[in-house]
């Protein structure tokens, strides 16, 4: 009984959500309250046979008189609040870093009554996440659904909540997703075993990944374009420096040609005389 009781409390409390083969869905709503505080408020909805196995469960924290009674559900409650068998959550982290989980209590809708009865209720659990407190203004909060095999498979109505400092950017994992106009909530369907991610930032705060990466591009493209242009530039005030170096009458080819021509003729002219011109 005590290892039931603890692979039971171990799987309430560890797993984003209480599972059961026949649940008709999920409700996960999480809440960042600053400081590295993130809460969480997860339902869980028992139909059928579901709805009796864990009437019977809930039960055996009482006095197991086949009636599942709120002296039951106290005794759940005091039971999972007061021990401490979880330490660090493997589940959830905040800018990659894991956090203690601390359960509080638990509220129950239509739980009370035979444990044989197949009648639906409601599993509302209550968590608190304590992160080490970073003074980032870019986070990313990020868990992983786990299930137990194939034939939990199915979704969570997922939201995620910022306060009205904070403002979420964009989120990974989740089908339909949509994130409100203000940014204040992303919601959608989480599938099991999918990473879900969600990055949120401080309001004014600028987001340095894209310049870097941006930097980067101009470094590998305009680097070398820089590069060729500095190198035509420098020929360029090469060739001009030589060209301011020449004599007059050497700056281009055909001045270079006619005045030397006709620097030529005059000085023939003047040793040979007038007379000879015809004969050149």
């Amino acid at each position: 009984m005590c290892i039931f009781l603890l692979t039971a409390i171990l799987l309430l409390a560890s797993l984003p959500l209480d599972v059961s083969g026949d649940m008709n869905y999920f409700e996960d709503n999480f809440v960042y309250g600053g400081g590295g505080v993130i809460y969480l408020q997860d339902s869980a909805y028992f139909d059928g046979y579901d709805a009796s196995d864990m009437r019977k469960m809930y039960d055996a924290f009482g006095n197991s008189d086949g009636y599942l009674s709120q002296d039951d559900l106290d005794a759940y409650n005091s039971f999972i609040t007061s021990m401490d068998i979880y330490g660090r959550t493997s589940l959830y982290k905040l800018d990659g870093g894991y956090g203690a989980i601390e359960n509080l209590a638990s509220e129950f809708e239509n739980a009370e009554g035979p444990v044989n009865s197949t009648e639906s209720w409601k599993l509302i659990s209550h968590r608190r996440f304590h992160f080490e407190e970073s003074s980032q203004v870019f986070h990313t909060f990020s868990f992983a659904y786990v299930t137990l095999g194939p034939i939990y498979d199915t979704h969570s109505n997922f939201t995620f909540k910022v306060p009205s400092s904070w403002k979420i950017t964009n989120c990974t994992g989740l089908e339909e997703m949509s994130i409100s106009s203000d940014g204040k909530i992303v919601e959608g369907l989480a599938p099991f075993n999918q990473d879900i991610k969600v990055r949120f930032k401080k309001i004014g705060a600028i987001d340095m990944v894209p310049i870097y990466i941006g930097l980067l591009i101009f470094l590998l493209i305009g680097g070398p374009l820089l590069a060729i242009y500095a190198k035509y530039k420098l020929d360029q005030r090469k060739t001009d420096n030589e060209e301011k170096r020449r004599p007059e009458c050497l700056k281009s080819f055909q001045a270079n040609q006619y005045k030397c021509t006709v620097c030529r003729f005059m000085e023939e002219c003047e040793n040979n005389g007038p007379e000879n011109l015809n004969s050149q």
